[in-house]
């Protein structure tokens, strides 16, 4: 039974977590010959300060792509991120509940990063 375990920064929709499991698997499948259904797949998705790029934590030394994929997840979800206009999210513009904003990452507006 073939293993693939991958680690990326928190952030993408579902969809896209979905397709990364549908797509890594049936190519794992081709290429070893093996039934499909005998492959499995393992995501790991850590928060960007957890993530380090040369030293540097990612929400620090990609903090734009960061920042982005924070918005575009608040945006999927109709929420508000609590910076300045308004909402309250505990991330980079001084949100007040600690990082919690009920997005489909668990909770966590934290992690809205790509690696």
């Amino acid at each position: 039974m073939p293993l693939v375990r991958i680690d990326i920064m928190q952030g993408r929709p579902p969809e896209v977590i979905r397709e990364l499991h549908e797509r890594v698997a049936a190519l794992v499948a081709e290429i070893l010959d093996a039934p499909i259904e005998r492959v499995r797949t393992y995501i790991t998705q850590f928060p960007p300060q957890a993530w380090g790029i040369g030293g540097v934590p990612a929400d620090v030394a990609r903090g734009s792509e960061v920042e982005a994929r924070r918005r575009a997840a608040l945006a999927r979800d109709g929420g508000t991120d609590g910076g300045p206009d308004g909402g309250s999210d505990g991330g980079p513009d001084g949100g007040s509940d600690g990082g919690t904003d009920g997005g489909p990452d668990g909770g966590s507006d934290r992690g809205v990063g790509g690696a």
